[in-house]
């Protein structure tokens, strides 16, 4: 007597969908240039970035007019990084090591939703508080992600 063979197994794939991608998970652009839109996705992070008065004492840092809060872009925190090693990068050897100079302000902000934002920053000299040395005007334009999940 024989036994019969047990049945056939088939296996089937089950198509499971990929997972979405996780957004505003890093450093996404740095504006620089005030004249070009910086152009982002929403929950995405930036840095704008602005030079100092070169090193004179009778500037202050720049100051946003007005601190964003969303709904377009929501402001995070600032920094300020001095330029001594941009500045000793080419010094000669043999020549005294330049321990003071520009610095650069960094603003991270992150997008919080589609739209047209503008952020815009003053710098003064000292004791004259009134009127601003220089101004800095960054529009933001913000996107829906462009992949819905």
């Amino acid at each position: 007597m024989y036994a019969a063979p047990p049945p056939a197994i088939v296996a089937q794939a089950v198509a499971t969908p990929a997972p979405c991608p996780t957004f505003g998970t890093g450093l996404v652009t740095i504006g620089i240039d005030q004249a070009q839109p910086v152009k982002i996705e929403q929950s995405q992070s930036f840095l704008l970035a602005m030079r100092g008065g070169g090193g004179e004492s009778y500037l202050t840092p720049y100051r946003m007019r007005a601190t964003p809060a969303g709904p377009i872009v929501t402001y995070v925190r600032s920094f300020t990084i001095a330029d001594v090693a941009f500045v000793n990068a080419d010094r000669a050897p043999g020549t005294p090591f330049v321990a003071d100079g520009p610095s650069t302000q960094y603003f991270l902000f992150t997008a919080t939703g589609p739209g047209t934002a503008t952020v815009t920053f003053d710098e003064f000299e000292i004791g004259k508080m009134a009127t601003p040395y220089a101004t800095k005007t960054y529009t933001i334009v913000v996107k829906a992600p462009s992949l819905i999940c």
